[in-house]
């Protein structure tokens, strides 16, 4: 009797896998695990080119701040206490006998005259912020400029050396006023000063903190891509 055939095998359907098996099974494509690696790179890179141009963006206006507002402040003070120097020089110059008198006549006049140009655009651009009461008697002060220039212009013009202790005491009374001016004008811009430096340093530890972070990003993107090409690639998911 002969053997009987053997049955044809049928093919067993596999079961389907519930959704979170695909899912599982669907991420651990090494394309799929690949392209996740790529995207946190590029993120690491936007973070660094964010950062980057967050930083040039608060730089430029500290240093607006610190280079035009406050440099018009010392400007300012400066076009002030420069020519108040120059006429208590000239002054003493004059009655220790260093300098002619005569020769030196225009020049008070004229030095006087800046001096009240200096005071004036001082006190236009940051009288508001001073002291009220220190700006009302300099310019009291500032107004006596005028007549003390022409005074001392002629007495030096006459060598009238009676005239001089006289005019060397108004001029003093003068000088301790717009002293005062300069001095807190100098203190406001220390004052403006401070914030901008400490946003400067704020600045300077958020941009080192969030770089750090991308760089830790970047170290483990190359981590994990090491791993894919290499350690996945070479035994199959």
């Amino acid at each position: 009797m002969a053997p009987e055939a053997p049955l044809p095998l049928t093919p067993t359907a596999l079961p389907p896998l519930p959704p979170g098996a695909r899912r599982v099974a669907w991420s651990g494509r090494i394309g799929v695990r690949t392209f996740a690696i790529i995207v946190l790179m590029l993120a690491a890179l936007a973070a660094l080119a964010f950062n980057g141009l967050q930083v040039l963006a608060r730089q430029n206006t500290i240093i607006e701040e610190l280079g035009v507002r406050d440099r018009v402040a010392i400007d300012a003070e400066h076009a002030l206490s420069t020519p108040v120097a120059d006429f208590s020089a000239a002054f003493s110059a004059v009655m220790a006998g260093a300098l002619p008198s005569i020769a030196t006549a225009p020049r008070m006049a004229a030095n006087a005259a800046e001096i009240r140009r200096g005071f004036a655009a001082l006190d236009q651009l940051l009288g508001a912020r001073l002291d009220p009461v220190l700006t009302s008697g300099a310019r009291v002060m500032a107004q006596r400029l005028g007549p003390l220039g022409e005074n001392v212009r002629d007495a030096f013009a006459r060598r009238d050396r009676t005239a001089y202790n006289a005019l060397q005491e108004e001029w003093l009374d003068i000088l301790v006023a717009l002293n005062r001016v300069t001095a807190s004008v100098r203190e406001l811009v220390r004052t403006d000063q401070q914030p901008s430096l400490a946003r400067a340093r704020r600045l300077a530890e958020e941009g080192r903190r969030t770089t750090l972070i991308a760089a830790g990003l970047g170290v483990v993107g190359v981590a994990l891509f090491w791993l894919v090409l290499v350690q996945l690639t070479a035994r199959p998911l």
